[in-house]
C-alpha cells in the first residue's frame, strides 16, 4: 500500500499469488495494468461465478440449439433426396446443374479450411500444464507424487474427451506433448483458496481437473491446462513446489 496501492487491490494480488511475498503481490498487478482493484475480492468472486454460472447457461442452450438444427437439417436432408428420386419430370440437366453447385460449395469450404490452417501454423502458441497443491493437508512426498500422478491422468482423459474443435482441445495437447511437455507444480494455501483458482480457470475456459484427498480431508491438487499466457492469469505468481 505505500507503493500507492488500494487496499482491496493489495488484498486480492496477495491472495491470487498465494500470500507469498509483497514483490509477487505487486508483480502481478504491474503485469495486469487493466486488473480492477477496486473491487472487493469476495465482490470479484461472486462476479466470476456468477459469469461462469451464465457462461454454462449459454452453452447448454447453445448445445441444444445445435441439436436441433442437426435434426431439422437431416430431416430436410432426407425429403429432398426422396423427392428428388420420385420426381420423374425433373430434368437430368437440372441435376447436374444441382451437383456443380454442391461441387463449387464444397470447393469453397475447402479454401477456407486451408486459410484458416494458414492462420493457425502461423500463431505461435506454449502449452503448459500446472498442478497446484493444497500446502494446509500438509501432503508427504509420497501422497503427494500419488495424487498429481492421478490428477494428471484425470486432466489428460477430461482433455481428450473433447471436440477437436475446442480451443484447448486434443489438438492441443498434442502440441503441448511435441513441445516438450512443460509442467509446473505450485502451492496454493487453504482448500478454498484452490477451488477459487479453480473457479478462475473455469471461467478463462481452462481444462481443469480437481483430485480430493482422502474422504474427508477436502480438495488436495488441482490440473489446469492451456497457453501458457491465459494459464498465468490463473498460476502465474503461485509458489512453486520444491
Amino acid at each position: 500500500m505505500d507503493m500507492g496501492i488500494c487496499r482491496n487491490g493489495a488484498t486480492k494480488a496477495l491472495y491470487w499469488t498465494g500470500n507469498k511475498s509483497a514483490l509477487a503481490a505487486s508483480n502481478w498487478i504491474f503485469d495486469q495494468p487493466e486488473r480492477d482493484l477496486d473491487t472487493p475480492l469476495e465482490d470479484e468472486l461472486e462476479m466470476i461465478r456468477a459469469q461462469q454460472a451464465e457462461r454454462e447457461r449459454e452453452e447448454r442452450e447453445r448445445e441444444e440449439m445445435l441439436r436441433a438444427c442437426r435434426r431439422v437439417h437431416t430431416s430436410h436432408v432426407h425429403h429432398h433426396h426422396h423427392h428428388l428420386h420420385l420426381d420423374e419430370s425433373l430434368d437430368p440437366d437440372d441435376l447436374e446443374e444441382l451437383q456443380d453447385e454442391e461441387d463449387v460449395d464444397d470447393e469453397d469450404d475447402d479454401e477456407d479450411d486451408d486459410e484458416d490452417d494458414e492462420d493457425e501454423d502461423e500463431e505461435d502458441m506454449d502449452y503448459k500444464m500446472v498442478f497446484v497443491v493444497n500446502r494446509s493437508l500438509n501432503l508427504t512426498p509420497g501422497v503427494m507424487t500419488l495424487l498429481v500422478s492421478k490428477a494428471t491422468a484425470g486432466l489428460y482423459r477430461k482433455i481428450n474427451a473433447q471436440a477437436q474443435s475446442v480451443e484447448f482441445g486434443p489438438e492441443a495437447l498434442a502440441m503441448w506433448s511435441d513441445l516438450g511437455e512443460k509442467t509446473v507444480i505450485l502451492w496454493a494455501d487453504t482448500e478454498q483458496h484452490i477451488k477459487d483458482l479453480e473457479l478462475m480457470g473455469r471461467n478463462l475456459q481452462l481444462p481443469s481437473y480437481m483430485m480430493d484427498a482422502r474422504e474427508g480431508m477436502g480438495k488436495a491438487v488441482l490440473g489446469v491446462f492451456g497457453e501458457e499466457r491465459v494459464v498465468n492469469k490463473v498460476t502465474g505468481r503461485l509458489k512453486v513446489v520444491v
